[in-house]
């Protein structure tokens, strides 16, 4: 199915991010954050063959979710969420209707959806097992066309070094890799701006971010984030909505994102 409108729900969750740290955060205070962040909007389809991470979606056969007003996206877990979830096979209806307005949440990966109104009527159950593939509890397997990034949202700190403290002011998306490798052309590699959070000067950090591979299920990556031109981590790894993991020849790094609005390159 087309999902070009992802763009509005990206604007959306970002507004959803940004509402809730203005709320929670306003003084600094961190977010405590679980184990793993789920990739939240846009619409996840059913995959007819699983066993392979390309989309051999079904038209019909899909759900949309997007937190609600006021929760948190991108910066903790559990999130309210409310959408549409749909299927045009009768047997994997909800209430008997091949479309039904839907809410739940969303607990550290493991999602609940029910008819909206009537939590008794379970649509759909499972887990987010990365940020392009969710498995429902019968089995069956949806993916999503879409991973967004948005590394703009928040404040990236060293889990290790908590004194290094990251701000990125783009990129807020990056496209999937369609073809045989990233390309600027379709927006799959995207350039990375930002700051390393020190007092007084702030050293630029640079970069590119490839976005979620399809043919063969690779993450979002970062060959090198560069501190004044110069490599600072390498090989990046997007693990989920709020960690990025590096794993250059300096030893491991992990950056998780954290609730700041304080937080400014200028």
């Amino acid at each position: 199915m087309d999902i070009r409108p992802q763009a509005s729900w990206r604007r959306r969750l970002a507004g959803a991010a940004t509402a809730f740290a203005l709320a929670s955060c306003g003084g600094g205070e961190i977010v405590a954050l679980l184990p793993f962040v789920t990739p939240v909007g846009g619409a996840w389809n059913f995959d007819a063959d699983p066993a392979t991470p390309s989309i051999d979606n079904v038209p019909g056969e899909f759900f949309n979710v997007s937190p609600v007003a006021g929760t948190p996206y991108l910066l903790a877990s559990p999130i309210a969420v409310a959408g549409t979830y749909a299927a045009l096979d009768p047997s994997r209806r909800c209430i008997g209707q091949d479309s039904v307005e839907v809410a739940g949440t969303i607990d550290d990966g493991a999602l609940v959806l029910h008819v909206a109104g009537r939590p008794d009527q379970v649509c759909v159950r499972g887990r987010f097992a990365d940020l392009a593939t969710f498995r429902a509890d019968d089995g069956r397997v949806y993916r999503n066309r879409r991973v967004d990034v948005q590394l703009d949202v928040g404040v990236w700190v060293d889990v290790d070094r908590r004194e290094r403290r990251f701000k990125f002011t783009v990129p807020d998306s990056v496209n999937n890799v369609t073809g045989a490798a990233p390309s600027a052309d379709d927006g799959s590699l995207v350039a990375i701006a930002g700051c390393e959070l020190t007092v007084g000067a702030k050293p630029a950090i640079t970069g590119q971010l490839a976005g979620y591979v399809q043919a063969t299920g690779a993450p979002p990556s970062i060959a090198a984030l560069l501190r004044d031109g110069q490599p600072l981590f390498t090989q990046g790894v997007v693990v989920d909505g709020a960690t990025i993991e590096f794993a250059g020849p300096q030893g491991k790094v992990k950056l998780r994102r954290e609730a700041d609005t304080a937080a400014s390159c200028t």
